[in-house]
């Protein structure tokens, strides 16, 4: 687990969250304005977007990301499965089908509004997804495995949350927190295994879009049993289903990880990847595309022994792509498997040596 990352993930996404959000709800609650106002909603807003803010400033930081487009292209990632569309249709149907059999409901906003409300939640609730489920979630995994890696963000989204409820005029003023924070497990379940299967993020952002636009539409009260139904259904489905991708997904451990064609550049770390590092030189770069091109996935690691991934590289493709990976452990589908190498070539201890001076 990048420890770093993380921290610096959620000391900036709280950060704006209480300026924003915590002034939001003060002001509310001493003034008695509420979300309407222009002020209230402006603050509203820029709170709403602390995990996406943080998301780019900690990538970035982190050497994740090279630019805003690239982050950009690394969320709006269109291409995955079939059956990770339907993994997050299927949690949508489980959703609201569950809330409306057990609470009831009644159609708020016509069906035909959906069109319009689900592509909003982007800016409503489908933004967060960048940071909760692209950066806390796998990095979390990593350390702590997936149950409790999706326990400890649904409770970290949960508690995120809390300001909100205090401010007047919010959809969450009238919720209770405590019904809310079953949810927040349930959907953190649900995101989790459509993370695990997509290794993207774009699904549960439109995951997370599709259950905050329809709420308009298809409205009921959270009710405790309702919670702990569609939770217990949400758990035992994704169990299920984690075991199908383990099969029909069998880690190829032949073929070489990472492309060799068609690269741009290739740069060398120590430790982590926020410096500079150094290019490798063209002379050198037959041999270190070569070496590169000999990874092959290894065995199952648990834990994360120390001193492994002292070395990064960064692999940036002639179509703007970027690969950034340690050389010696790579993570696939939230499992940290060792890389399998060829020897080293003889230009790469001198350029490793550059890279360590260049600090």
């Amino acid at each position: 687990m990048n420890k770093k990352l993380v921290k610096e993930f959620l000391f900036i996404t709280f950060s704006i969250m209480l300026v924003f959000w915590g002034g939001c709800a003060l002001l509310s609650q001493v003034t008695g304005l509420t979300v309407n106002h222009w002020l209230l909603r402006i603050m509203h807003s820029i709170g709403g977007f602390s995990p996406t803010i943080a998301s780019f400033v900690s990538l970035k930081r982190a050497g994740k990301v090279k630019s805003f487009k690239e982050w950009l292209k690394k969320i709006f990632d269109l291409k995955h499965s079939a059956f990770a569309y339907s993994l997050m249709a299927f949690f949508v149907l489980l959703y609201y089908g569950i809330g409306c059999a057990v609470n009831g409901f009644e159609i708020g906003a016509p069906v035909f509004m959906a069109l319009v409300l689900v592509p909003m939640m982007l800016v409503g609730g489908g933004n967060e997804e960048v940071g909760w489920r692209m950066i806390l979630q796998p990095e979390l995994e990593k350390k702590l495995g997936f149950n409790l890696a999706t326990v400890f963000t649904a409770v970290i989204w949960w508690l995120w949350h809390l300001p909100i409820f205090f401010i007047r005029g919010t959809a969450n003023a009238d919720m209770n927190y405590f019904f809310f924070g079953i949810m927040c497990l349930t959907l953190s379940y649900a995101m989790a295994a459509v993370r695990r299967v997509s290794n993207g993020v774009f699904p549960c952002v439109l995951l997370h879009c599709l259950i905050n636009g329809l709420s308009a539409v298809f409205v009921f009260k959270l009710s405790l049993m309702g919670c702990l139904v569609t939770l217990l259904a949400t758990v035992a489905a994704v169990w299920v289903v984690m075991l199908i991708p383990r099969g029909a997904n069998k880690i190829d451990t032949a073929t070489p990880v990472f492309k060799t064609q068609n690269i741009k550049s290739i740069t060398l770390f120590w430790l982590p990847v926020n410096s500079d590092g150094i290019k490798v030189p063209s002379e050198h770069m037959a041999d270190i595309t070569a070496w590169i091109g000999t990874f092959t996935v290894g065995e199952k690691i648990k834990g994360a022994p120390c001193g492994i991934n002292m070395i990064s590289f960064r692999i940036e493709y002639s179509d703007g792509t970027v690969a950034v990976n340690g050389i010696d452990t790579i993570t696939l589908n939230g499992v940290v498997y060792s890389l399998r190498k060829g020897q080293k070539p003889k230009c790469f201890n001198a350029l490793f040596a550059l890279n360590r001076s260049a600090e």
